[in-house]
């Protein structure tokens, strides 16, 4: 349980670190979703 409490102290919004962990989540899996997208649609239209 306590592994489970610390990830979600990682993530918490009301501190200065979880918030730059949520944001950097998102920055990443948002870059990721684009990168993906991109070769989707690379694959799909120059097939």
């Amino acid at each position: 349980m306590s592994l489970f409490d610390k990830l979600i102290a990682m993530f918490d919004p009301n501190t200065k670190r979880g918030r730059a962990n949520i944001f950097r989540l998102a920055w990443i899996s948002g870059l990721f979703m684009l990168i993906l997208g991109y070769i989707l649609i690379a694959i799909f239209f120059f097939d």
